[in-house]
């Protein structure tokens, strides 16, 4: 049986012990590092790479710093990170921790769940927890809807979800509110089909 080697990252120390304690438990999973930041993680990559990094996303109070971190460790090393959080699942956040490249992301409070989601990401399965499966469903079928824009309808797009007005979309863009408007209307008629089919 092969044993799975795990680093945890997380800035609060009693959680830490609490996933070692709860991991020791587990015969298949080691934990090899129990780091305070990124600075100790990095620095621990180079003694042993660990299978599976378990990372909170915020390593210092009120920055979401986890985030940049997995992007370091992801580039650094072949480790998978599973994403860890206390906060309520953020869309924006999940996004960005996936596309750093995390292969799941868990609510501190499903912390039973994480031993099978390291074994899962050990074994390269696609695991996407329930903390987060609706939000990364909901994406994946936005992003296949709005396949069907051009660059510049998908740009107006973007910036109509992110509440901007024409005016604003216009000056953004650097071009009329009458392009933005017609930009608008093929992009409704373009959605429309979309959602028929």
């Amino acid at each position: 049986m092969d044993v799975i080697k795990v680093m945890i990252v997380d800035d609060d120390q009693s959680w830490r012990e609490h996933m070692r304690e709860l991991l020791v438990e587990e015969k298949d999973i080691q934990v090899i590092h129990s780091c305070a930041d990124e600075a100790a993680a990095l620095q621990a990559l180079q003694n042993q790479v660990p299978d599976i990094v378990l990372l909170d996303i915020m390593l210092s109070k009120h920055q979401y710093n986890g985030i940049e971190a997995a992007g370091r460790i992801h580039r650094l090393s072949s480790s998978k990170i599973i994403m860890l959080t206390s906060l309520s699942a953020d869309k924006q956040r999940i996004l960005q921790a996936f596309d750093q490249g995390v292969v799941n992301y868990i609510g501190k409070e499903s912390y039973r769940d994480i031993p099978g989601a390291i074994r899962a990401a050990y074994k390269g399965r696609v695991s996407i927890h329930p903390d987060c499966s609706a939000i990364v469903t909901q994406e994946l079928r936005r992003e296949r809807k709005l396949r069907v824009l051009s660059p510049a309808e998908r740009s107006v797009q973007d910036l109509r979800e992110e509440g901007k007005t024409r005016k604003q979309i216009a000056e953004y863009l650097v071009t009329t509110a009458d392009n933005v408007k017609r930009h608008i209307y093929n992009i409704r008629k373009k959605l429309e089909r979309e959602g028929g089919k």
